[in-house]
């Protein structure tokens, strides 16, 4: 079977899909390569999290053009589009918007935990709640990694304001000047 032959204006709707999607994958590995990570969100790389999925040396996607079929070309073609649509209407997040997302999520899970976020509360938990809005996702990541293994760690003592206020602390003693300084 040979290769589908492509409109000159289908071509360069796939190199410029696939340039905009390279561009968002390439960020996000940089983004979480510089803090530790190995592997990238799924939501904002569409699944190519780690560069061991990506299809060349230099890049996430290959720029190629050849299609066996038109199911083949279809189905790049909606892969591609979901780097070009709106968060809003379905598409990928950008990785400030994926930030965004996680920090607000990171804000309803320790609500949640801490049984809210009211005054009751102590000071250096209420410090550490600022900090948190200026974090990375990436470096959310490694905040709820850590508190996990805290909680783990505590056991049958678990106490969640405990766990969170001494990984908090073991956190940004540790990373936060250079997080957020």
């Amino acid at each position: 079977m040979g290769n589908i032959n492509l409109t000159v204006r289908q071509k360069e709707e796939i190199r410029r899909l696939t340039q905009k999607a390279n561009r968002r994958i390439k960020q996000a590995h940089r983004e979480y390569n510089k803090a530790g990570r190995e592997i990238a969100p799924y939501d904002v790389t569409g699944g190519i999290q780690v560069k061991s999925q990506w299809e060349t040396g230099k890049n996430p996607l290959s720029r190629s053009i050849s299609f066996s079929s038109k199911s083949e070309y279809s189905q790049r073609l909606a892969f591609l589009k979901q780097f070009d649509r709106p968060l809003q209407k379905g598409g990928a997040p950008t990785m400030s918007q994926y930030t965004e997302m996680q920090r607000y999520k990171t804000l309803k899970a320790m609500e949640s935990s801490l049984g809210g976020l009211d005054g009751s509360l102590s000071s250096s938990v209420k410090d550490s709640l600022h900090d948190i809005t200026k974090m990375s996702s990436a470096e959310l990541s490694a905040f709820w990694q850590r508190f996990s293994y805290n909680s783990a760690k505590a056991g049958l003592q678990y106490s969640s304001e405990a766990v969170m206020e001494s990984t908090m602390a073991e956190f940004f003693d540790e990373d936060i000047a250079g997080l957020v300084g």
